[in-house]
C-alpha cells in the first residue's frame, strides 16, 4: 500500500505542476465538461 500511495502522490504531483501554469484553462476547461455532463443526464431524463 506505501509504494502505491507513493505513486500516487508522484501522479498528483506531476499534475499539479503541469496544470499550475494552466489553472484558468483547466478550470474552465473542467466547467465545460461538467455543463456538458448535465446537459446529457438532463436529455436522458427526457427520454
Amino acid at each position: 500500500m506505501a509504494g502505491s500511495d507513493g505513486i500516487m502522490n508522484r501522479g498528483f504531483q506531476t499534475w499539479f505542476a503541469v496544470t499550475e501554469g494552466r489553472r484558468v484553462e483547466s478550470l474552465f476547461f473542467a466547467g465545460v465538461l461538467l455543463i456538458i455532463l448535465a446537459i446529457v443526464l438532463m436529455l436522458n431524463e427526457w427520454k
